[in-house]
């Protein structure tokens, strides 16, 4: 398998398929990850789920995501 940079359109530059172009979104094939909470509407996420979402956007929360994916990626 050959790995080649991609671009939008020809107007824009090519970028090749990297740990960070996928996470900074300039990489025009990327997954984004979207985080749902059922809760009432109105009413406050619980201090559980509150938490869940502070870590799991926080760098050290980020960083265990990027090493999930990495590990995904990697068939080593």
């Amino acid at each position: 398998m050959k790995v080649l940079p991609v671009a939008v359109d020809s107007g824009h530059r090519a970028v090749a398929p990297s740990n960070e172009s996928f996470f900074d979104g300039s990489y025009p094939f990327h997954n984004n990850v979207y985080l749902y909470f059922n809760k009432v509407p109105g009413k406050p996420l619980s201090p559980r789920a509150r938490e869940f979402a502070r870590f799991i956007l926080s760098k050290e929360g980020q960083k265990i995501i990027a090493a999930e994916q990495r590990s995904r990626l990697c068939r080593c």
